[in-house]
């Protein structure tokens, strides 16, 4: 048998043998000490110095509704909440929003390690913070795009406008309002009977204090009632979100989203609604809404852009999806806005008899037919879809001897066409969306907006919401967005650009409050030695 020791040597003169034939790197022997800091780990273009760098520049206290809360209240002191947003911003630019996979990144992942400086919380309290800090998130993107706005990086000047479904984190059963009812009377049905069993119970104490088992049936049944009435008051707040709905129903998992339609199946989520600027494509505006299309939505992103930016557009793009006239109508008429809607042309196929195959008299307010006969106005003005109607109708005896009948109307009335109130607007409008210059504009519209939707969903893979609600899931959208700026900053001018712009900032900062203590001083000479060194003031003395 072959000694331990001899293999050893064998294999070992092996391998300096090949050492000697072919060149390797093999590393550092693991077991050797070295003294180096995190920040000597860390190049001095890593993305990572960037996000530090903005959020001690954008962080106060006073980001949320009152001081920004910390992670925890009792026992050991909280994290600060600058490290925890830095932590978040990095996970939400490189792909990762679980509080989890935070966790174990802050354990063991370098970059991070450095830019929260060696800290490592927990998934709950990572989770916790941004739970508590909704509005301190929120008002820190709010500044982010102000300052990209302030640096000339957002104008203003051609925007577009685009909304895109997001799947909410909740599964796809409903509650109807009359399964709501039902398990209602069922709960109160049960805490009748339970309220009925602690009086038999109070009683049967009164006369026999010494029985024990009674004050434990006593503790059981009162138990038994806060959890009913727990459950109460959750299905009551479903049964009001369900009420506000068109179908009547709610998702007990997120009782905030609406069922929205998929491509291939209906899905509980929530609309997502984006301004794009134009000049170097960054995000505006972010807005989460429970609409389950954009018809309506044109108006309410456009008034969260100037609340939370200050800007209205000159020019707004969006598809036919925002094809809402009176909504258009608003717009152009405070005139600060264009706003340019994709709306086709009516075309009037062939060997058919559309509307658009009837001529119309403005002078005598009547339509002609394609064999000349005339549709005349019948009945009052009518509301459809937030627009006003006219009906014109021919008479049933002339339809019933013309020759196309077949071909015009299949009704046993006489044929009808109707006319909106602004139907001469919307014809204006069309020529004018149709004109070269606009066609131009709306051509870009994809360029502008829908590559940003490709990039935010690809981030946020097959389950894209870790929130509830909708507050929670705009925390969650805004996180989103203020790494997609990032990083779109980043590509566009190179970590050296990025750095000057919010050194440029902080420069303007600090100028800012230089100029304000310089006012004190003016003010209130009496108070400028409380600035001084101790050795200033000494002397003095």
């Amino acid at each position: 048998m072959l000694d331990i020791n001899i293999a050893y040597n064998i294999v070992a003169q092996l391998n300096e043998a090949m050492e000697n034939t072919v060149s390797y790197i093999f590393g550092e022997d693991r077991t050797q000490s070295t003294i180096s800091s995190l920040d000597e780990q860390i190049s001095a273009d890593n993305p990572v110095r960037l996000i530090d760098l903005l959020v001690n520049m954008l962080y106060s206290e006073d980001l949320g509704n009152s001081v920004i809360k910390g992670t925890k209240r009792t026992g050991r002191p909280a994290y600060h909440p600058k490290h925890m947003i830095k932590l978040y911003i990095y996970g939400y630019m490189n792909k990762i929003a679980s509080s989890r996979r935070l966790e174990l990144e802050a354990k063991r992942n370098i970059e991070l390690k450095w830019l929260i400086n060696n800290i490592c919380p927990d998934f709950k309290t990572i989770s916790d913070f941004r739970k508590d800090n909704q509005d301190a998130i929120t008002n820190m993107t709010y500044r982010f795009n102000q300052m990209l706005k302030d640096k000339g990086l957002i104008v203003g000047e051609l925007m577009a406008l685009d909304g895109t479904r997001i799947k909410a984190n909740a599964g796809a059963n409903e509650l109807s309002c009359e399964q709501l009812a039902a398990s209602l009377q069922d709960i109160e049905a049960d805490l009748e009977r339970y309220f009925s069993l602690l009086q038999h119970n109070d009683l049967k104490d009164e006369l026999d204090e010494l029985d024990t088992s009674a004050l434990d049936n006593v503790d059981k049944i009162a138990a038994k009632i806060l959890e009913l009435q727990t459950k109460q008051a959750q299905l009551q707040e479903f049964q009001k979100h369900a009420s506000g709905t068109k179908r009547g129903k709610v998702n007990p998992t997120d009782p905030e989203s609406r069922m929205m339609k998929g491509r291939k199946e209906s899905f509980s989520g929530y609309n997502l609604q984006i301004i794009v600027d134009s000049l170097f494509k960054l995000i505006a505006s972010a807005q989460v809404t429970q609409s389950l299309n954009d018809r309506n939505e044109m108006i309410p992103a456009l008034q969260n852009l100037k609340e939370t930016m200050g800007i209205e557009p000159a020019v707004l793009l969006a598809d036919n999806g925002y094809n809402n006239t009176v909504a258009i109508q608003a717009i152009e008429a405070e005139g600060k806005t264009e706003a340019l809607v994709m709306i086709g042309e009516e075309k009037n196929p062939e060997d058919s008899y559309s509307k658009w195959s009837f001529r119309y008299d403005e002078e005598k307010d009547c339509y002609y037919c394609p064999m000349g006969n005339v549709l005349k106005r019948i009945g009052g003005i009518q509301k459809h879809k937030n627009r006003l109607l006219t009906k014109y109708q021919c008479k049933k005896q002339t339809c019933d001897s013309c020759p196309i009948r077949a071909k015009c109307m299949t009704g046993k009335e006489g044929r009808a066409v109707t006319r909106y109130t602004d139907e001469k607007w919307v014809e204006a409008y069309r020529k004018k969306v149709q004109s070269p210059r606009n066609k131009a504009l709306l051509r870009r519209r994809k360029a502008i907006v829908e590559h940003v939707f490709g990039v935010l969903k690809c981030w946020m893979g097959k389950i894209p919401l870790l929130l509830r609600g909708r507050k929670k899931v705009q925390t969650e959208i805004n996180l989103y967005t203020t790494a997609y700026n990032l990083k779109r900053l980043i590509k566009l001018f190179g970590f050296d650009g990025v750095t000057s712009m919010i050194m440029a900032k902080w420069k303007d900062n600090l100028a800012f409050f230089a100029s304000l203590a310089s006012i004190f001083d003016l003010l209130f000479p009496r108070i400028v030695s409380i600035r001084k060194t101790p050795n200033q003031i000494l002397c003095s003395r």
